[in-house]
């Protein structure tokens, strides 16, 4: 596959190990706006230490724009091909 964006390696490290790096997966800015509404659904502030008072805290599934743009990114989708077949 000339698109290809995983290593040689790769899917048999995903395959033994159950997990890989994709770095560049998606843009920086596009974390940083799904960081920013995580944050926010904490109650939470990211600056102060002081107001993490829990050691868990749970989030329900986000739909928004930026959560879905950060998975349908063309990149994550070759990996998810690579991985899984064309199209799976």
């Amino acid at each position: 596959m000339s698109d290809a964006v995983l290593m040689d390696g790769d899917v048999e490290r995903f395959v033994r190990e159950g997990v890989f790096l994709l770095k560049r997966a998606f843009p920086r800015e596009l974390a940083d706006e799904c960081r920013q509404l995580l944050w926010a659904a904490t109650g939470r502030d990211e600056r102060d230490p002081t107001t993490w008072t829990k050691p868990v805290i749970r989030i329900e599934g986000r739909g928004d724009a930026p959560f879905a743009a950060a998975i349908n990114t063309g990149r994550l989708h070759t990996a998810f091909d690579q991985l899984a077949g064309r199209g799976r």
